[in-house]
Parts: structure tokens; C-alpha cells; sequence
């Protein structure tokens, strides 16, 4: 976290500036100006890697010294520290197709990925470091838009639209995923009273989630151009409308709804007809309209809950195209004010994000048209390492400043990654794809020097290095606040110069944690 300190000394006889913090359990010097000469102000900002936790407090003290010493002590809470955005579902086929929405969710030990693209697409995983570009895609079913994931029997379930609210779920007995109805229709054909030759249109009504509540299953979902409340046995079929949320009278609607509990009551969050972000509270008997939170917000919101730090967390895009959150800790004081995420580069669009709360961690997902057509990236608090140089930060290459056609062993500028995790990471293994027309696969080396000395690994046929160790590499693990620096060689340039290419696939990276 960086931070700036000012102190100022009336008598100009300023001599000493010691920061000191608690975070380990003991008071710790972060900073020492060392002698100043006598001075009457004196300004220093820096970067303390002790403060990198998510929603905790922290002690630290100045103590300056004019001839004795003045020690203060002061204290903050952080909020969610976010990482930077990784892509984790791409195509870069010449002619590329725009996803939608996309959820992360985990049963068990098991990670899927599920993305709208065209139809229903999925990732599975059983690595924590979430590995979902190196997983190869599966094909779910048509339709698009995955709404929100669920456990039932122990089975995880997704809602994605097809015309009607269908769910899907992965058969691991037959290895294959299957899908049913809700029956519950969410675009439905309509004709004018005095005959369709008179008129027709299709009314849709997009979203839906669902929560085990008072002793039953609560959906709330669009049907037609509504937004509906419906109960049921089980989260599958045999709904029954109970109460419409939302009629409007237009066509199309896209109301994503989310669903959580808090303080025994069951709370709603959906993009309304007017596009502002609104929410509504159900005790088992009647629903509250607790008004807007936000007014013209983009696309969609998503909400969560984060029961370490017993707060709801609601993410969305905002009116200017910026991924926002605000926390709710109970009902009566409402919503916080937004808090940033991410904002896109200049000329570039985020939209449909979703939110899960997995492995202590703030997950977002969402679809981002960096690279021209819209792909999956997620971000995440807390992340799992941060870049901090060498890359160019608007294509998210790596920079190869001497390349020239037909030039062999030709070097990146250095880079440097930093472990924010609050675990050790025990192993690392990079993924490099051709670059533009260049081949990676035996032709690229990545380099590290955390041993103290350069050590290159050759990217094989399948693209990716072999597993790196770090503690048998460095003699330890690569441990929480610590930074290590990388970088590339080209050994064949070949004829083909190196330039940013649109298309390329990226470069990235994979870890085992502690």
C-alpha cells in the first residue's frame, strides 16, 4: 500500500523520521530518514509491503525527533485490495465471437468456469491458482448467458438463458454435461389484440437467481418483460409465481437479479427498467422497496456475500463504464458510497460482471474487449501476485525493444512480480503463445534471477515451461510481499520483425500456493 507523510516542526529544528508499524505483532521501522540537519518540514511517500490484507485494521506511529521525541500512534483500515485483471477465457480465431456473462464457482474442491459465448461454455479445474488458460474449453449447451451458480445435493448447478430459464450441471458418471427446464419463460411472443397480421413482438426479460429461504426455494426471475418471485420444493422446476417485482411495459429487460441473505431477511439487487441499480427486501411475508442505490448504471450487477468480514458486497459497471463495488453491513444504514475496481483503457468497454465469494477471496468476472472482441478476464481481492514493471500495460505484452528481423537471442526488458497473496507460492509455470507471426513454442526462454543468477526454462511443443520449484531454484519459498524479476529471450527471430499484433494470444503464468 503507498502512502505519504508530512511533519512539520514550528521551532525548524527537525532532526529524525522513523515510521514504524504493528502488523507483524511488534512495532517495526519501515522508514528512517536517518539525520536531517535541522529542518522544518519533512515529506516522504513510499510503499509499505506489511499492508497488503483486505478489510483490516492496522496500527502505525510517527516518531520525530527535534531534540526529543514526539511519537504518534494512528490507525486505518484497509478495504478490498484488488489485483489486475487476468484473462481466463479467450478466442483469437480470425473471426472471433463476443462473450457475455460469466460466473467462477467452486463445490468441493472443484472450479468451474462458465461463459456465454454463442452458447454455454465451461472450464473445469482442481487447481487453486485457478489454471483456466491452460484448461481446454467444453461445450455445455446453447443458449447464452449464465446467469448464477448453486449447490444442490451436492450437485453445482448453473441458470442460463435459452428462451426459457434452463439449468445445466456436470454428470461426472457419465462425463458429460446435461441440462433440464424450469419452465419458466423468459421471451415470449406477442401478438395485438385484433390479430398478429395487426402486430407481433417478442418480450425477454433476462436473469435469475436462487436461495433456500423460510424453509423453502426463493427464485427470482424474468418472465416475459417482469421480474418475478417464485417458491418452489427445490431449485429446478414446480415453480410458483408468488409476486411480481418489476412490470414494465417495453420489450427487453435485463434485470440480472442476485440474491443473498442478511439479518434474516432475504435481500434482491437487479438493474430495474429505468437501468438504475435497485433492491428490495423480503422477512418471509411481505417485500420492502428499499428504493435505488445507483441511477443509470451499465449493464449489469452482481452481489455476493462475504461472511469473514460479515458484509454484503454488490459489483457493478457503472454510468461511466467503470467496475465499481459498495458494501452493505446491515440494513438500515444501507449502501455504501462505490469504491473502484478497474476502469478499462481509453476506447475500451467492460460489461456483464458477476461476483463470488471463493477461498476467502473476491472473485469478478467479467467481459472486456481489450484486444477487440469481448473476453473473460477476472480480478480479484485478495490476488495472487502484482506485476509491477516491464509490462505494456495497454496491450499486455511484454516489450522486446531490440528485435529485428533475422536477430537471434534477442531479450525483454526486465520485469518484475510480486507475491500479495497471504500464502507462499511453491511453484510457477509460464505459458508463452506465438507473438504475432513469431513461433514461442522451442524458440522462447523465460528467465528468472531469484537464485541470484540468471536461470533460463525453454518453452516446449505444448507452449508452456516446465514446472518451476521455486524453494529447490532460491533455497525458499516465494513468500507473501516478496518480488522477483523475469524475463524473455527470443532465440530465432526469423524474417518476421516483432510488432503488437491485435491477435495474439498472451503470455501468462500459473501457481501452486502454499
Amino acid at each position: 500500500m503507498n502512502y505519504t507523510v508530512n511533519v512539520t516542526d514550528s521551532d525548524g529544528n527537525l532532526e529524525r523520521v522513523v515510521l514504524q508499524d504493528n502488523a507483524s505483532g511488534s512495532w517495526v521501522t519501515f522508514y528512517d530518514s536517518s539525520s536531517l540537519g535541522g529542518v522544518s518540514y519533512h515529506n516522504h511517500s513510499g510503499t509499505n509491503s506489511h499492508w497488503k490484507g483486505s478489510w483490516q485494521k492496522y496500527y502505525w506511529k510517527v516518531c520525530a525527533y527535534d531534540g526529543a521525541w514526539t511519537n504518534l500512534t494512528y490507525s486505518f483500515t484497509t478495504e478490498y485490495v484488488f489485483g489486475e485483471p487476468q484473462l481466463v477465457f479467450g478466442d483469437f480465431r480470425p473471426s472471433q465471437n463476443d462473450m457475455d456473462s460469466s460466473i467462477i464457482y467452486k463445490n468441493n474442491t472443484d472450479y468451474y468456469l462458465l461463459v456465454g459465448n454463442t452458447s454455454v461454455n465451461a472450464k473445469r479445474t482442481n487447481n487453486k491458482a485457478l489454471d483456466w488458460c491452460r484448461k481446454a474449453k467444453e461445450d455445455v449447451a446453447s443458449g447464452g448467458y449464465p446467469y448464477n451458480a448453486f449447490t444442490y445435493n451436492n450437485i453445482p448447478y448453473v441458470y442460463y438463458y435459452d428462451g426459457y430459464l434452463r439449468y445445466a450441471w456436470y454428470n461426472s458418471t457419465a462425463g458429460a454435461w446435461q441440462t433440464g427446464s424450469t419452465g419458466v419463460n423468459q421471451h415470449i411472443h406477442h401478438c395485438d389484440p385484433a390479430g398478429c397480421k395487426w402486430g407481433e413482438w417478442w418480450n425477454t426479460a433476462y436473469g435469475a437467481d436462487v436461495k433456500y429461504y423460510n424453509g423453502q426455494y426463493c427464485l427470482v426471475a424474468g418472465y416475459d418483460n417482469d421480474l418475478r418471485f417464485y417458491t418452489s420444493d427445490n431449485p429446478l422446476h414446480t415453480f410458483v409465481n408468488q409476486y411480481t417485482l418489476s412490470a414494465p411495459s417495453g420489450h427487453t429487460y435485463y434485470y440480472m437479479p442476485s440474491l443473498t441473505l442478511k439479518e434474516g431477511k432475504l435481500i434482491v439487487t437487479y438493474k430495474d427498467s429505468g437501468s438504475d441499480l435497485h433492491w428490495k427486501t423480503y422477512d418471509g411475508v411481505n417485500w420492502v422497496d428499499k428504493g435505488d442505490i445507483e441511477i443509470d448504471i451499465g449493464t449489469t450487477s452482481s452481489m455476493v456475500k462475504d461472511p469473514v468480514n460479515d458484509q454484503l458486497v454488490l459489483v457493478y459497471e457503472n454510468g461511466t463504464g467503470i467496475l465499481v463495488y459498495r458494501t452493505l453491513t446491515n440494513i438500515t444504514d444501507g449502501w455504501s458510497e462505490s469504491h473502484l475496481i478497474f476502469s478499462p483503457v481509453s476506447g475500451k468497454d467492460i460489461r456483464y460482471p458477476h461476483v463470488s465469494y471463493i477461498d476467502r477471496r473476491l472473485i469478478i468476472t467479467f467481459a472486456y474487449n481489450l484486444r477487440g472482441n469481448y473476453n473473460i478476464y477476472s480480478i480479484s481481492a485478495p490476488d495472487y501476485t502484482m506485476t509491477l514493471s516491464g509490462l505494456n500495460e495497454t496491450y499486455n505484452r511484454i516489450v522486446f525493444p531490440d528485435a529485428t528481423p533475422t536477430a537471434t537471442h534477442v531479450n525483454s526488458t526486465v520485469f518484475a512480480i510480486k507475491n500479495i497473496n497471504d500464502r507462499d507460492i511453491l511453484n510457477i509455470t509460464w505459458h508463452v503463445s506465438n507473438i504475432g507471426d513469431i513461433t514461442a513454442p522451442n524458440n522462447v526462454k523465460v528467465w528468472t534471477n531469484m537464485s541470484g543468477s540468471w536461470v533460463g526454462y525453454l518453452v516446449g511443443s505444448d507452449g508452456n515451461t516446465s514446472k518451476i520449484d521455486i524453494s529447490a531454484l532460491k533455497g525458499s519459498e516465494w513468500q507473501p510481499g516478496e518480488t522477483t524479476y523475469w524475463k524473455l529471450e527470443i532465440l530465432d527471430m526469423g524474417g518476421v520483425a516483432e510488432t503488437l499484433h491485435a491477435t495474439d494470444e498472451d503470455i501468462y503464468y500459473w501457481v501452486d500456493l502454499g
